[in-house]
């Protein structure tokens, strides 16, 4: 028989090294430096056992090649140096600063304030550095997302200070992909036959407008809309008058319920105090009846005595 060929064993790759790690990190292009070097401190935080190498020294090729001439860069490249040329000492009050101010817990300023001072300043380093990128990003989200201006206000005034010329057709977006901040804007700017198409689903008679002018029609909309704001706010302030009035009547029920249920209270005091007043009267004809009981005993008692003590048998038998 021919024999069977062992299968050979299959080597699992070995992980790649430290440093063929931290090269791959910081050599990724699509991230910022900051970013890159943020990751790079994860494979420090990921050592287990042997002390790992120093983070400022792996890392100081990386930072000296910024270019100066960016910004970021440059200011990146000031608070790397900074941190590297610090002091234990002030690193140590760094981390009592950040524990007062709320940046640190209590559990992670423990466990900085008892690594070795190289651990601590990198700990220290890239704390600063997310800070900084978190803040960055909420400036840019607070800029995109600042205050929009949504137009002038609409009232009777503005309607009635419109003109032709502000009432020009204009290229609009799909409204279904849009977001509208400029009503009045956004109304004057409509086609001619969306604007006639909204007024008389609203009721206006746009045939009584002169042709060829959108000034009538705009104002005759944007009136409307007045309109149907104000009845609208007519309308929510009687609701709230006949939740009032309700509220009114039910206070005035409670309290009724509540002075009902004191009278009762009062009676039932009443009642109590009568039947006290009558358990007291029958205990004095009680007692009395307990005292005259004795009293009857003893006259008879004495009476048969003394019948029996005066009777003779003779007399008895004579009579």
């Amino acid at each position: 028989m021919p024999k069977v060929p062992k299968s050979k064993r299959v080597r699992e790759p070995e992980p790649p090294s430290f440093d063929a790690s931290l090269a791959r990190v910081l050599a990724a292009k699509d991230e910022e430096p900051a970013t890159r070097l943020i990751l790079a401190s994860q494979l420090w935080s990921a050592c287990e056992g042997d002390e790992p190498p120093d983070y400022f020294e792996k890392t100081k090729a990386f930072v000296d090649a910024f270019d100066l001439s960016i910004e970021g860069d440059r200011e990146l490249r000031e608070l790397y140096g900074e941190y590297l040329a610090k002091t234990d000492e002030l690193l140590l009050a760094e981390v009592k600063d950040l524990r007062k101010s709320g940046v640190l817990s209590k559990r992670e300023a423990k466990l900085i304030a008892e690594v070795p001072v190289g651990e601590r300043r990198r700990m220290l380093f890239v704390r600063i550095l997310v800070i900084a990128m978190d803040t960055a990003d909420e400036e840019e989200e607070g800029e995109d997302g600042g205050a929009v201006s949504t137009g002038p206000e609409i009232d009777d005034l503005f309607v009635a200070s419109l003109t032709e010329e502000a009432c020009a057709p204009k290229e609009t977006p799909d409204a279904e992909e849009t977001i509208v901040h400029d009503l009045a804007g956004w109304v004057c700017g409509l086609p001619t036959a969306e604007l006639q198409e909204m007024c008389e689903s609203r009721g206006i008679d746009t045939k009584a407008m002169p042709e060829g002018r959108r000034l009538p029609l705009v104002q005759g909309l944007l009136r409307g809309m007045l309109e149907a704001e104000a009845d609208l706010g007519n309308s929510d302030e009687e609701g709230e008058e006949g939740e009032d009035d309700e509220d009114d009547e039910d206070d005035e029920d409670d309290e009724d319920d509540d002075e009902e249920e004191g009278d009762d209270d009062d009676d039932e005091d009443e009642d109590e105090e009568d039947e006290e007043e009558e358990g007291d009267v029958d205990d004095e004809d009680d007692d009395d009846d307990e005292e005259e009981a004795p009293a009857k005993k003893s006259k008879t008692g004495q009476s048969a005595a003394s019948g029996s003590a005066d009777e003779k048998p003779g007399e008895c038998k004579q009579q």
